[in-house]
């Protein structure tokens, strides 16, 4: 999301009035954005398994996806220094639904079968004050 602060032309105000209400609106609006996000397509190696290891800043998302076939299986684990909220998720339209919701998980595993074709989600966001080791495997 690009964010512009700057004062309308138009405005009936002193360049300093101007000035300052553009800066309170880009102050505003900057509070209010989401955390930033990392976005990863998954790019699956012949033999199947797929590894990263990455720092999660603290305040910010990690997010690992791939479009599944039906009947895939996919088994899953991560190790974090600290606790993250983890989801694994897909869309319908506007709506998302969950496989899997932990909330401020040091780890997890599992296997995710996919029932119909999707692109599911992993996503991680560290929600401390300080930055997270990930360590995480996808297996196909």
């Amino acid at each position: 999301m690009r964010i512009r602060c700057e004062p309308r032309p138009h405005d009936p105000m002193t360049p300093t009035q101007a000035a300052l209400s553009a800066l309170t609106l880009c102050s505003a609006m900057l509070a209010a954005t989401p955390a930033q996000a990392q976005a990863i397509d998954v790019v699956w190696p012949d033999n199947g398994r797929y590894s990263l290891s990455n720092d999660l800043p603290a305040g910010q998302t990690l997010e690992l996806c791939s479009k599944l076939g039906s009947g895939t299986r996919i088994t899953w684990a991560f190790v974090g220094s600290g606790p993250t909220d983890f989801n694994i998720r897909y869309h319908l339209g506007q709506l998302a639904l969950y496989s899997v919701r932990l909330k401020q998980a040091t780890r997890g595993q599992q296997v995710l079968r996919v029932a119909a074709e999707q692109t599911f989600c992993w996503m991680w966001t560290n929600t401390g004050s300080t930055p997270v080791a990930l360590k995480l495997s996808l297996l196909r």
